[in-house]
């Protein structure tokens, strides 16, 4: 939730990354062509559209929860309204504002 990544979805059971026909400027779909900028056809002698990603922008930053908002709005008045406490967002906002540590003490050392 802290970087930017791409859409993902359950297929069978798996998670994959959702992948979309690719559109030109036009609006029109790229389709896969060879070396000599001709087509690529499937067993059924139809075009193969050229697939892509959908880029998601990341919903937290850890410069604090002023910049994280958007985030916010979702559980306050959008999509996700009444999911989570008031205290539990200001658990998480106090989180971000110490820059979403992983522990919250100073001289803490990992074991080696």
């Amino acid at each position: 939730m802290f970087f930017n990544d791409v859409e993902q979805e359950v297929i069978d059971g798996i998670l994959v990354d959702k992948r979309i026909e690719l559109l030109d400027e036009s609006g029109n779909i790229v389709y896969q062509i060879d070396a000599e900028g001709e087509l690529i056809l499937d067993a059924e002698d139809n075009p193969i559209p050229v697939l892509t990603t959908i880029p998601v922008a990341s919903a937290l930053s850890t410069n604090g929860a002023k910049p994280s908002g958007d985030f916010f709005e979702l559980f306050q008045q959008g999509s996700h309204q009444g999911r989570l406490s008031i205290h539990e967002l200001k658990l998480i906002s106090e989180w971000l504002d110490i820059g979403g540590q992983y522990y919250n003490t100073p001289f803490h050392q990992e074991e080696e």
